[in-house]
């Protein structure tokens, strides 16, 4: 199963010129999304607590991109939901 991530074409354009994503990477980019597809082994998810701050990283292993959020009851239990 692999992964999809889709990215405005602003944020696609700034993240290939900085060469954070190459084109091989990329499955499409069209004229409003690029859209990443990455192998479920690829991707990481962690969770970091810090002093007064509780974070949950959904990440590449490889550094291409990282999601970062507040863990809330409403999002932990969305979560659930859609592991069921």
């Amino acid at each position: 199963m692999s992964i999809i991530i889709k990215i405005d074409k602003g944020t696609a354009e700034k993240l290939i010129k900085e060469g954070k994503v190459t084109s091989e990477e990329s499955k499409d980019l069209s004229g409003t999304e690029l859209i990443l597809e990455l192998k479920d082994s690829d991707v990481t998810i962690q969770r970091f607590t810090e002093k007064d701050q509780d974070l949950i990283e959904i990440a590449d292993v490889n550094g291409t991109f990282g999601i970062w959020f507040t863990p809330t009851a409403e999002k932990i239990g969305r979560m659930k939901d859609i592991t069921k």
